[in-house]
Order: structure tokens, then C-alpha cells, then sequence
């Protein structure tokens, strides 16, 4: 179960654990939708990009530009309840290598920015 401002949603079964990267390697819990659920994830980026005026000293190298990455997940149930979740990344441009990996290093602009769980609709509607 997920719960959200007091609001509560049963995702489904546990189906294992996904790898989640990092050092030292870590998982996430993977969940198999119920019969009749639907979910769906999408990712978009930002159509505006802004110059970053900074320089690391410890390589030399820093992305010269930089947009916002949205990932939304979207969780339906059959009695209309929903689940919404969207996160926010930064990714940078090298113009050696072009558009980086979306990151949450960045303090504040980076991760969960909306979590949402609407009721499912009053009967008869």
C-alpha cells in the first residue's frame, strides 16, 4: 500500500526488486498490477535549456547547458482511483558528449515534486 496525505492505494503483489544503480548497488521494490489496473510511465524534457556559467576544479569539465527531465507514473485501479507521481531531474549538455544522464545531485530543483492519490468517483457518475 501507498499512502499519500492520509489517502491510502494497494498497488498490488510484490514481484521482486528492481536495480536501482548506485554505490553500493541498491534495489527498489517491483509490484505487478492487479487485474484490471493500469499504469503507465512517461518521460518528457523540457523544451527550454539554460546556459550554466560554473566550472568544477577538480575535472575542468562542467555541462555548458542544461533542461528539466519530468517523469510521470501514472497508477489506475477499476474502481477509479488514481495514483499520480512525478519527478523533476536536472540533465546536463557536454557538447563532447552530448546530453547526459538525467541526475538528482542538484539540492532542491531534483526528485519527487507531485504525489497524488484521487479518490475513486461517487457511483453513478
Amino acid at each position: 500500500m501507498l499512502s499519500v496525505n492520509g489517502r491510502g492505494l494497494v498497488l498490488g503483489s510484490r514481484a521482486g526488486d528492481l536495480p536501482a544503480g548506485g554505490t553500493p548497488p541498491t534495489t527498489i521494490a517491483a509490484y505487478a498490477a492487479e487485474p484490471g489496473d493500469l499504469s503507465s510511465l512517461s518521460i518528457e524534457r523540457s523544451l527550454l535549456s539554460w546556459p550554466v556559467l560554473e566550472l568544477n576544479f577538480m575535472t575542468g569539465q562542467s555541462p555548458t547547458w542544461r533542461r528539466d527531465v519530468y517523469s510521470h507514473l501514472c497508477w489506475k485501479k477499476p474502481s477509479g482511483e488514481r495514483l499520480d507521481l512525478v519527478w523533476r531531474f536536472e540533465q546536463g549538455y557536454d557538447p563532447g558528449g552530448g546530453w547526459e544522464s538525467p541526475d538528482g545531485t542538484e539540492d532542491g530543483v531534483t526528485g519527487l515534486i507531485r504525489a497524488e492519490i484521487q479518490p475513486a468517483p461517487p457511483a453513478g457518475r
